[in-house]
């Protein structure tokens, strides 16, 4: 699917999900209506900055509101997970590569 049509959809429904109107949601990003709508419409595309206040507002992250696959990498678990023992640190690791594993059969089957 082409990202900036899963882009409008994610920030459409991410929209919805917070009982926004298009109108109300540009107001509280502080960005003018008509291209908040255009947004959502893929008249135009949010630079970085836009972005970046997007995914804050809604709380998630660049990459689950632009629709990227999200993978957990020991590195990115080790930094996030300093306190943890070796064990429970290999432990995370293979919940991760279970849950990746999972996650990309599921979408082989679509």
């Amino acid at each position: 699917m082409e990202k900036s049509l899963v882009f409008s959809k994610n920030l459409t429904a991410l929209r919805q999900s917070f009982g926004l109107t298009q109108k109300e949601a540009a107001q509280r990003l502080g960005i003018p209506y008509q291209r908040y709508n255009h947004y959502e419409t893929r008249r135009n595309e949010p630079n970085l900055e836009t972005l970046t206040a997007i995914a804050r507002f809604f709380d998630v992250s660049l990459d689950e509101l632009l629709g990227n696959e999200i993978l957990i990498t020991p590195r990115a678990l080790r930094k996030t997970a300093p306190r943890l023992d070796g064990g429970e640190l290999d432990e995370l690791l293979d919940l991760s590569e279970a849950l990746h594993s999972k996650l990309k059969s599921l979408k082989m089957k679509k």
